[in-house]
């Protein structure tokens, strides 16, 4: 368990950029994404049991059916939200990044944070929303 958190914490200083920053969401989604890969290709743990931002490192999971790996890491290190805003409304339709923002902010700043049986219902129901997008 430390070790996933310490390649997190790794992730978040080798990207850190005081003029740049992507909203906490797609922040913390790539940092856990991230730091899961490296885990499962040098070791042989299962690093989805500590994931800290679940709905997080789906939305990057959907996101990389799309927008190769590389690219995914440019972005992230780069902080480069225009450019993901750009590759998702391409990809999904216009106006669907902001569809997503405004679902995962919900359950990034409430429910991730909660232990509330009612909350996390409705983080389920907003994320299924965001599913539907890249259906």
């Amino acid at each position: 368990e430390y070790l996933i958190h310490a390649l997190h914490e790794s992730f978040h200083a080798l990207s850190f950029d005081q003029h740049k920053d992507l909203p906490r969401v797609w922040e913390e989604g790539f940092t856990d994404y991230f730091a899961v890969k490296v885990l499962e290709t040098y070791s042989e743990m299962n690093a989805d049991s500590y994931i800290s931002f679940p709905y997080e490192i789906k939305l990057i999971k959907l996101v990389s059916n799309f927008i190769q790996q590389e690219d995914l890491l440019d972005i992230y290190i780069s902080k480069d939200e225009k450019r993901l805003k750009k590759l998702i409304d391409e990809k999904l339709g216009q106006g669907s990044y902001d569809q997503i923002i405004i679902n995962m902010n919900f359950i990034f700043y409430k429910a991730s944070y909660a232990d509330n049986v009612r909350i996390n219902e409705e983080a389920d129901k907003l994320f299924s929303n965001v599913e539907q997008l890249f259906k």
